[in-house]
């Protein structure tokens, strides 16, 4: 039974679902599988391979177990006729941007410029957001930094006064 609860709970699927939801490392990965998957589809799409076989090339290029489980039917959905655009929204796993986009490029038939389109804007956005974060950890760390030579600096100086003041008695 705690096997069981074990490899329910803790299996590498929850886990990497869990990371999703984290606020700052979650978006950021959430960001890059998705610039990951648009750039891969994009290149074997582009090199001539097949949509189904290239979709499931571009699925296993994906790290994250949860994003991977939920499209592994994709291929098969695809093959049956459905656009690829419409099997994504169904899935509820990208956001309404990246679906649109795929949409536009599915319907003009530049399914490539568009997957080229989406692999830069979600690389930008990883980017955004790495690049925020830093730019707030900076003030954070020399406010921490200031806090601790403050620290020393008093207990090396009220040692020194409690000596001296004990001398002149």
């Amino acid at each position: 039974m705690l096997l069981f609860l074990r490899r329910r709970l803790i299996s590498k699927e929850n886990l990497d679902r869990y990371f999703l939801k984290i606020p700052i490392f979650g978006k950021v990965s959430f960001y890059f599988q998705l610039s990951r998957f648009a750039g891969s589809l994009r290149m074997a799409l582009f090199s001539g391979i097949p949509m189904v076989r290239a979709l499931s090339l571009s699925i296993g290029s994906i790290t994250n177990e949860y994003i991977r489980k939920k499209l592994e039917d994709l291929p098969e959905q695809v093959a049956k006729g459905r656009s690829l655009s419409e099997v994504l929204r169904s899935k509820e796993v990208f956001p309404p941007l990246f679906v649109s986009l795929l949409a536009v490029g599915e319907k003009s038939g530049e399914l490539e410029r568009s997957l080229s389109l989406l692999e830069r804007v979600y690389d930008q956005q990883a980017m955004r957001v790495i690049n925020l974060w830093l730019r707030l950890a900076e003030p954070i760390a020399m406010l921490v930094i200031g806090i601790l030579v403050a620290f020393v600096v008093l207990s090396v100086i009220l040692p020194i006064s409690e000596i001296s003041g004990g001398v002149r008695r």
